[in-house]
């Protein structure tokens, strides 16, 4: 049984291990925080894609075409997005704790959005409709001049 146990682990291809801050990363991969900025875009220009509800063979092309300025405002290769993409799918746990920081960032940008969304939905109410949405007897009002 230990015999079988010791082959099995054996031939399991090793962990590599994590990152560490201020660790030295394999040329051309990008650190953590560019990555992470990196993959914030890309998951936006993909999510702006599904939201078209486009067929798969629509989609690719799209895909390709929104990458490429996408890359060049990070100043990286696609060579360099996939190198450092391989180079992090291969340390999990890092990949991991990169992804927390992409869903926070891609929440905060959501929460912005729907911010301003409501900030101008609430703005364009015309002047009556402001006065309407005002409650009875609130100082001010034409309720009140009209009890003088």
């Amino acid at each position: 049984m230990l015999f079988l146990l010791l082959l099995v682990s054996s031939s399991c291809k090793p962990v590599q291990p994590q990152w560490e801050p201020g660790g030295k990363l394999p040329e051309g991969v990008l650190d953590r925080e560019a990555m992470i900025d990196l993959l914030v875009e890309i998951h936006l220009v993909e999510g702006d894609l599904l939201e078209r509800n486009l067929p798969a063979e629509e989609q690719e092309p799209l895909l390709k075409a929104h990458y490429g300025p996408v890359l060049y405002r990070h100043n990286i290769t696609a060579k360099q997005l996939s190198d450092s993409y391989a180079y992090y799918v291969e340390r999990p746990l890092t990949l991991n704790a990169m992804y927390v920081q992409v869903i926070e960032k891609l929440n905060l940008i959501q929460a912005q959005v729907q911010a301003d969304i409501q900030s101008k939905s609430e703005s364009t109410l015309l002047p009556e409709q402001s006065d309407q949405a005002q409650p009875a007897g609130r100082p001010g009002t034409v309720q009140e001049g009209a009890n003088r």
